[in-house]
Protein backbone atom coordinates (compact mmCIF):
# COMPACT_ATOMS: atom_id res chain seq x y z
CA UNK A 1 0.00 0.00 0.00
CA UNK A 2 1.25 3.19 -0.72
CA UNK A 3 2.46 5.20 2.54
CA UNK A 4 0.15 8.15 1.94
CA UNK A 5 -2.57 5.96 1.63
CA UNK A 6 -1.36 4.29 5.05
CA UNK A 7 -1.25 7.45 6.61
CA UNK A 8 -4.80 8.49 5.01
CA UNK A 9 -6.52 5.46 6.50
CA UNK A 10 -4.41 5.78 10.36
CA UNK A 11 -5.74 9.34 10.07
CA UNK A 12 -9.35 8.64 8.81
CA UNK A 13 -9.44 5.40 11.32
CA UNK A 14 -8.55 7.99 14.40
CA UNK A 15 -11.22 10.29 13.15
CA UNK A 16 -13.94 7.72 13.19
CA UNK A 17 -12.77 6.64 16.44
CA UNK A 18 -13.07 10.40 17.82
CA UNK A 19 -16.77 10.46 16.62
CA UNK A 20 -17.84 7.35 17.69
CA UNK A 21 -16.73 7.85 20.91
CA UNK A 22 -18.84 11.39 20.61
CA UNK A 23 -22.03 9.80 19.44
CA UNK A 24 -21.97 7.13 22.26
CA UNK A 25 -21.71 9.96 24.73
CA UNK A 26 -24.57 11.78 22.99
CA UNK A 27 -26.55 8.20 23.22
CA UNK A 28 -25.97 7.20 26.72
CA UNK A 29 -27.25 10.88 27.62
CA UNK A 30 -30.35 10.27 25.67
CA UNK A 31 -31.27 7.31 27.24
CA UNK A 32 -31.22 8.92 30.57
CA UNK A 33 -33.37 9.52 32.29
CA UNK A 34 -34.30 13.10 33.09
CA UNK A 35 -32.45 13.82 36.14
CA UNK A 36 -29.18 11.97 34.85
CA UNK A 37 -27.64 15.26 34.91
CA UNK A 38 -28.70 16.37 37.88
CA UNK A 39 -32.26 17.72 38.37
CA UNK A 40 -31.77 21.77 37.32
CA UNK A 41 -33.64 24.38 39.64
CA UNK A 42 -36.52 25.66 39.14
CA UNK A 43 -35.11 28.93 38.46
CA UNK A 44 -32.05 29.70 37.27
CA UNK A 45 -30.00 32.59 38.00
CA UNK A 46 -32.94 34.10 39.86
CA UNK A 47 -34.42 35.08 36.14
CA UNK A 48 -35.15 32.41 33.91
CA UNK A 49 -37.72 29.68 35.10
CA UNK A 50 -37.51 26.73 33.56
CA UNK A 51 -40.48 24.63 32.04
CA UNK A 52 -40.36 21.47 29.97
CA UNK A 53 -37.22 19.70 28.52
CA UNK A 54 -36.66 20.55 25.00
CA UNK A 55 -33.56 18.37 24.02
CA UNK A 56 -30.85 16.73 25.49
CA UNK A 57 -27.85 15.24 24.02
CA UNK A 58 -23.65 14.88 24.98
CA UNK A 59 -23.43 18.20 25.59
CA UNK A 60 -26.20 19.04 28.06
CA UNK A 61 -29.83 19.88 28.14
CA UNK A 62 -31.96 22.33 27.22
CA UNK A 63 -35.44 23.85 28.45
CA UNK A 64 -38.16 25.99 27.12
CA UNK A 65 -37.89 28.65 29.98
CA UNK A 66 -39.45 32.14 30.40
CA UNK A 67 -37.01 35.23 31.19
CA UNK A 68 -38.69 36.50 34.71
CA UNK A 69 -37.47 40.14 33.42
CA UNK A 70 -38.95 40.72 30.55
CA UNK A 71 -41.69 37.47 30.08
CA UNK A 72 -39.98 36.26 26.91
CA UNK A 73 -39.47 32.24 26.04
CA UNK A 74 -35.83 31.78 26.05
CA UNK A 75 -34.27 28.45 25.70
CA UNK A 76 -31.75 27.86 28.38
CA UNK A 77 -28.91 25.61 27.94
CA UNK A 78 -27.18 23.50 30.73
CA UNK A 79 -23.93 22.29 30.40
CA UNK A 80 -24.20 17.76 31.09
CA UNK A 81 -20.35 17.13 30.69
CA UNK A 82 -17.50 17.75 33.11
CA UNK A 83 -14.09 18.63 32.28
CA UNK A 84 -12.31 21.43 31.50
CA UNK A 85 -12.37 21.54 27.96
CA UNK A 86 -16.70 20.89 27.60
CA UNK A 87 -16.55 24.06 30.38
CA UNK A 88 -14.12 26.39 27.99
CA UNK A 89 -16.08 25.20 25.00
CA UNK A 90 -19.41 26.34 26.65
CA UNK A 91 -18.06 29.51 27.90
CA UNK A 92 -16.26 30.26 24.76
CA UNK A 93 -19.90 29.54 23.07
CA UNK A 94 -21.69 31.89 25.16
CA UNK A 95 -19.17 34.82 24.70
CA UNK A 96 -19.52 34.34 20.38
CA UNK A 97 -22.89 34.67 20.67
CA UNK A 98 -22.36 37.70 23.13
CA UNK A 99 -20.48 39.36 20.75
CA UNK A 100 -22.43 38.22 17.49
CA UNK A 101 -25.35 40.77 16.91
CA UNK A 102 -26.88 39.68 13.76
CA UNK A 103 -29.95 39.08 12.46
CA UNK A 104 -29.20 35.91 10.81
CA UNK A 105 -27.77 34.08 14.14
CA UNK A 106 -29.58 32.90 17.28
CA UNK A 107 -29.84 35.70 19.82
CA UNK A 108 -28.22 35.85 23.41
CA UNK A 109 -29.72 36.45 26.33
CA UNK A 110 -27.72 35.88 29.36
CA UNK A 111 -24.80 33.59 30.36
CA UNK A 112 -23.89 32.44 33.76
CA UNK A 113 -23.32 29.71 36.36
CA UNK A 114 -25.75 27.64 38.98
CA UNK A 115 -24.75 27.47 42.86
CA UNK A 116 -23.28 24.21 41.98
CA UNK A 117 -20.78 25.66 39.26
CA UNK A 118 -22.82 24.14 36.27
CA UNK A 119 -22.45 26.54 33.26
CA UNK A 120 -25.83 27.70 31.81
CA UNK A 121 -26.91 29.62 28.56
CA UNK A 122 -30.06 31.54 27.62
CA UNK A 123 -30.69 32.13 24.21
CA UNK A 124 -33.87 33.64 22.74
CA UNK A 125 -36.56 30.93 21.73
CA UNK A 126 -37.39 30.15 18.23
CA UNK A 127 -40.35 28.58 17.01
CA UNK A 128 -40.16 26.59 13.72
CA UNK A 129 -38.36 23.74 12.08
CA UNK A 130 -34.64 23.52 10.75
CA UNK A 131 -33.47 22.80 7.44
CA UNK A 132 -33.54 18.89 7.78
CA UNK A 133 -36.69 18.94 8.80
CA UNK A 134 -37.94 21.07 5.97
CA UNK A 135 -35.65 19.00 3.21
CA UNK A 136 -37.50 15.45 4.66
CA UNK A 137 -41.02 17.30 4.19
CA UNK A 138 -40.17 18.96 0.92
CA UNK A 139 -38.06 19.62 -1.23
CA UNK A 140 -36.75 23.10 -2.69
CA UNK A 141 -36.81 24.60 -6.23
CA UNK A 142 -33.67 26.45 -7.34
CA UNK A 143 -34.02 29.54 -6.47
CA UNK A 144 -35.17 28.73 -3.02
CA UNK A 145 -32.33 27.37 -2.80
CA UNK A 146 -30.28 29.95 -4.10
CA UNK A 147 -31.81 32.46 -1.85
CA UNK A 148 -31.63 30.17 1.21
CA UNK A 149 -27.73 29.86 0.91
CA UNK A 150 -26.91 33.31 0.29
CA UNK A 151 -28.27 34.25 3.34
CA UNK A 152 -26.58 31.93 4.83
CA UNK A 153 -23.65 33.24 3.47
CA UNK A 154 -23.74 36.83 4.42
CA UNK A 155 -23.94 35.41 7.87
CA UNK A 156 -21.18 33.51 7.76
CA UNK A 157 -19.36 36.18 5.68
CA UNK A 158 -19.85 38.65 9.22
CA UNK A 159 -18.61 35.15 11.16
CA UNK A 160 -16.07 34.98 9.51
CA UNK A 161 -15.13 38.97 9.36
CA UNK A 162 -14.80 38.39 12.92
CA UNK A 163 -11.89 35.49 12.88
CA UNK A 164 -14.52 32.64 13.57
CA UNK A 165 -15.03 29.52 11.76
CA UNK A 166 -18.06 27.72 12.56
CA UNK A 167 -16.51 24.34 11.56
CA UNK A 168 -20.10 22.88 12.09
CA UNK A 169 -22.48 24.59 9.14
CA UNK A 170 -25.74 21.61 8.37
CA UNK A 171 -29.38 21.63 7.79
CA UNK A 172 -30.14 20.44 11.56
CA UNK A 173 -28.00 23.49 12.52
CA UNK A 174 -29.80 26.07 10.24
CA UNK A 175 -33.75 27.14 11.58
CA UNK A 176 -36.15 28.52 10.34
CA UNK A 177 -38.11 31.11 12.66
CA UNK A 178 -41.60 30.59 12.00
CA UNK A 179 -41.18 28.09 9.19
CA UNK A 180 -40.60 30.73 6.81
CA UNK A 181 -37.20 30.63 4.64
CA UNK A 182 -36.83 34.14 4.77
CA UNK A 183 -36.11 34.03 8.41
CA UNK A 184 -33.27 31.60 8.22
CA UNK A 185 -30.80 31.12 11.44
CA UNK A 186 -27.71 29.58 12.40
CA UNK A 187 -27.05 27.77 15.18
CA UNK A 188 -24.64 25.87 17.45
CA UNK A 189 -21.21 27.86 17.75
CA UNK A 190 -19.77 25.09 20.64
CA UNK A 191 -17.26 23.74 18.27
CA UNK A 192 -16.39 26.82 16.57
CA UNK A 193 -12.59 28.04 16.22
CA UNK A 194 -11.54 31.80 16.90
CA UNK A 195 -8.35 33.02 15.07
CA UNK A 196 -5.62 33.87 17.53
CA UNK A 197 -6.91 31.95 20.27
CA UNK A 198 -4.16 31.66 22.86
CA UNK A 199 -5.06 28.03 23.85
CA UNK A 200 -6.73 26.17 21.08
CA UNK A 201 -9.22 23.60 22.16
CA UNK A 202 -8.49 21.21 19.55
CA UNK A 203 -5.38 19.61 18.75
CA UNK A 204 -3.63 17.91 15.63
CA UNK A 205 -5.04 14.75 14.77
CA UNK A 206 -8.25 15.85 16.41
CA UNK A 207 -11.97 15.79 14.16
CA UNK A 208 -14.15 18.29 14.95
CA UNK A 209 -17.32 18.40 12.67
CA UNK A 210 -20.03 16.02 11.33
CA UNK A 211 -19.22 13.16 8.91
CA UNK A 212 -20.79 14.15 5.58
CA UNK A 213 -20.53 17.87 5.58
CA UNK A 214 -16.98 18.36 7.34
CA UNK A 215 -14.23 19.57 4.85
CA UNK A 216 -11.71 16.95 3.71
CA UNK A 217 -9.04 18.91 6.33
CA UNK A 218 -11.32 18.85 9.12
CA UNK A 219 -11.77 14.72 8.05
CA UNK A 220 -7.71 14.66 8.54
CA UNK A 221 -7.64 16.11 11.73
CA UNK A 222 -5.35 19.23 10.58
CA UNK A 223 -5.12 21.26 13.78
CA UNK A 224 -5.75 24.62 11.66
CA UNK A 225 -9.24 25.30 9.16
CA UNK A 226 -9.95 28.00 7.86
CA UNK A 227 -13.03 30.54 6.17
CA UNK A 228 -13.21 27.71 3.28
CA UNK A 229 -13.86 24.67 5.30
CA UNK A 230 -17.21 26.34 6.04
CA UNK A 231 -17.59 26.97 2.31
CA UNK A 232 -17.19 23.29 1.81
CA UNK A 233 -19.76 22.32 4.45
CA UNK A 234 -21.67 25.11 2.93
CA UNK A 235 -21.31 23.74 -0.40
CA UNK A 236 -22.60 20.64 1.30
CA UNK A 237 -26.11 22.41 2.40
CA UNK A 238 -26.64 23.70 -0.98
CA UNK A 239 -25.88 20.53 -3.02
CA UNK A 240 -28.91 18.99 -0.62
CA UNK A 241 -31.10 21.98 -1.23
CA UNK A 242 -30.38 21.29 -4.86
CA UNK A 243 -30.35 17.36 -5.28
CA UNK A 244 -32.54 16.10 -2.35
CA UNK A 245 -29.30 14.18 -1.23
CA UNK A 246 -26.44 14.64 0.52
CA UNK A 247 -23.32 14.47 -1.47
CA UNK A 248 -21.18 11.89 0.67
CA UNK A 249 -23.32 8.78 1.66
CA UNK A 250 -22.13 5.65 3.70
CA UNK A 251 -23.25 3.06 5.01
CA UNK A 252 -21.10 4.05 8.37
CA UNK A 253 -18.72 6.83 9.41
CA UNK A 254 -15.41 5.81 7.86
CA UNK A 255 -16.82 5.05 4.58
CA UNK A 256 -18.11 9.02 4.70
CA UNK A 257 -14.98 10.79 5.78
CA UNK A 258 -13.56 8.45 2.52
CA UNK A 259 -16.05 9.83 0.48
CA UNK A 260 -15.19 13.38 2.09
CA UNK A 261 -11.83 12.94 1.29
CA UNK A 262 -11.07 11.07 -1.90
CA UNK A 263 -14.19 10.80 -3.91
CA UNK A 264 -16.06 13.56 -5.78
CA UNK A 265 -20.00 13.57 -5.79
CA UNK A 266 -22.12 12.72 -8.78
CA UNK A 267 -22.78 15.81 -10.88
CA UNK A 268 -25.78 18.06 -10.02
CA UNK A 269 -27.30 17.47 -13.53
CA UNK A 270 -27.22 14.08 -12.84
CA UNK A 271 -29.81 14.23 -10.31
CA UNK A 272 -32.14 17.16 -11.19
CA UNK A 273 -33.08 18.75 -14.74
CA UNK A 274 -32.83 22.40 -14.58
CA UNK A 275 -30.05 23.37 -12.67
CA UNK A 276 -27.98 26.19 -14.13
CA UNK A 277 -24.45 25.30 -15.54
CA UNK A 278 -23.00 28.85 -13.55
CA UNK A 279 -24.61 27.13 -10.53
CA UNK A 280 -23.16 23.25 -10.66
CA UNK A 281 -19.79 24.72 -10.82
CA UNK A 282 -20.08 27.06 -8.23
CA UNK A 283 -21.23 23.73 -6.36
CA UNK A 284 -18.15 22.14 -7.58
CA UNK A 285 -16.25 24.63 -6.57
CA UNK A 286 -17.23 25.00 -3.15
CA UNK A 287 -16.88 21.36 -3.02
CA UNK A 288 -12.95 21.36 -4.07
CA UNK A 289 -11.03 19.11 -2.13
CA UNK A 290 -8.05 21.42 -2.24
CA UNK A 291 -8.56 24.04 0.23
CA UNK A 292 -7.13 26.88 -1.90
CA UNK A 293 -9.62 25.66 -5.09
CA UNK A 294 -12.68 27.18 -3.16
CA UNK A 295 -13.88 30.54 -2.92
CA UNK A 296 -11.80 32.77 -0.09
CA UNK A 297 -14.51 32.75 2.44
CA UNK A 298 -18.41 33.44 2.92
CA UNK A 299 -18.08 36.76 1.33
CA UNK A 300 -17.00 35.34 -1.66
CA UNK A 301 -19.90 32.98 -1.87
CA UNK A 302 -22.45 35.64 -1.48
CA UNK A 303 -20.91 37.67 -4.11
CA UNK A 304 -20.96 34.89 -6.39
CA UNK A 305 -24.24 33.12 -5.55
CA UNK A 306 -25.36 36.92 -6.06
CA UNK A 307 -24.10 37.29 -9.62
CA UNK A 308 -25.59 34.32 -10.91
CA UNK A 309 -27.88 33.74 -14.06
CA UNK A 310 -30.21 31.15 -12.71
CA UNK A 311 -32.07 30.64 -16.25
CA UNK A 312 -31.65 26.82 -16.60
CA UNK A 313 -29.69 25.17 -18.89
CA UNK A 314 -31.77 22.36 -19.76
CA UNK A 315 -35.95 22.08 -19.60
CA UNK A 316 -36.65 22.56 -15.82
CA UNK A 317 -37.94 19.42 -13.93
CA UNK A 318 -38.23 17.75 -11.02
CA UNK A 319 -35.71 15.69 -9.11
CA UNK A 320 -34.57 12.97 -11.41
CA UNK A 321 -36.01 9.87 -10.68
CA UNK A 322 -32.79 7.50 -10.01
CA UNK A 323 -32.02 10.54 -6.91
CA UNK A 324 -34.95 9.46 -4.67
Amino acid sequence: MFPWLTWLFARLAGAWRALIGAAAVEAVARSRPRGAFGEAPTVVAGRFELGRLAGQGGMGKVYRARDLETGAPVAVKILGLSGEEGRLRFEREARLLAELEHPGVVHYVAHGFLDDGTPFLAMEWLEGEDLAERLRRAELDVEESVELVGRLAETLAEVHRRGIIHRDVKPSNVFFEGGSLDCARLLDFGVAHVGGEARPLTGEGVTVGTPGYMAPEQARGEAEVGPRADVFSLGCVLYECLSGRRPFAANDVMGVLLKVVLEEPPPLGELRDGIPESLERLVERMLSKKPEDRPADAAAVARALASLDLRPSAVPGELVAQAA
